[in-house]
Parts: C-alpha cells; sequence; structure tokens
C-alpha cells in the first residue's frame, strides 16, 4: 500500500523554503534565520497593539467623557420606566417579541407544551424590566419558566 503521508504537514502561510529537514530529529524545522524574523515582527505588532490600547484608555478619561457626553456606565441604573403607561407598553413590546420566537417547555401537569420558555438572551437584553414582566405574564396567566 502506497503511503500518501510523505513530507511536511502545512497549515497557514508557510513556505517550503523557510524549513529544512533536520536528520538527526528527523523533523522539519523552521530555519534560524526565518524563526528570528518571524519573531521580531510578532513582537513589534504586539507592542504596537499595546501602545494604541493605553492611548486610547488615557483619551477616555473621565473629564473627557463628561464634556462629550459619554456614557461611562455600560448598564444604565435608575427606574426602568417612568410612568405606568410606559410600563404598559413596555410589556407588549417585550411578549410581543417574545412570542415572535417561541420556545415553549413541557409542563408537568399536563403532556402539552404550554409553558414558555424565557431564553438567555431575552434576560439579557431586557434584564432592567424583567421584574415588572414577571408580574404582567401572571397577570394574562401565561406560564414560563427559565430556559
Amino acid at each position: 500500500m502506497k503511503d500518501n503521508n510523505k513530507g511536511r504537514r502545512k497549515k497557514g502561510n508557510k513556505n517550503n523554503r523557510d524549513y529544512w529537514y533536520n536528520p538527526e530529529t528527523q523533523q522539519h524545522e523552521m530555519k534560524p534565520h526565518v524563526r528570528q524574523h518571524r519573531s521580531a515582527a510578532h513582537q513589534s505588532a504586539k507592542s504596537q497593539k499595546r501602545d494604541g490600547a493605553e492611548r486610547e484608555a488615557k483619551e477616555l478619561k473621565v473629564g473627557h467623557a463628561m464634556e462629550k457626553e459619554i456614557t461611562i456606565r455600560r448598564i444604565p441604573t435608575g427606574p426602568c420606566c417612568g410612568s405606568p403607561d410606559e410600563v404598559a407598553t413596555k410589556n407588549e413590546q417585550m411578549l410581543n417579541e417574545l412570542m415572535r420566537r417561541p420556545t415553549w417547555a413541557f409542563s408537568q401537569f399536563s403532556a402539552s407544551p404550554d409553558v414558555v420558555v424565557i431564553q438567555h438572551w431575552f434576560r439579557r437584553k431586557h434584564k432592567r424590566h424583567l421584574a415588572h414582566f414577571f408580574e404582567y405574564l401572571k397577570l394574562r396567566g401565561i406560564r414560563y419558566t427559565k430556559g
């Protein structure tokens, strides 16, 4: 039977001219000057990336953020909805979004899938509103579970 797995296995952007066969280890190895050149290129790219990150961190100081009206916190604080009308409209929007892509679970009492699964993406997206949304689901008689 013919052995088709001869030679050096290549992965990525590698040229055969950059490698030589070491008879002592019986392996293909990178030539020393090529290894040195690639290592230097890698180190310079790494230092440029680090310098760019430090520069960006210095530019976005708190005073600069306040002048430009940039929000510092990713998660806003405070009440989620100002008035009861806003709460009602938000609950309707969330229910419509949940029912656009529903996932159903089987009830323990009946053999039918009548329990709505609230997926992780939905809980993460609407984290601030879940307290009044769960109450809304209970008032509407919609059974739910967290998925």
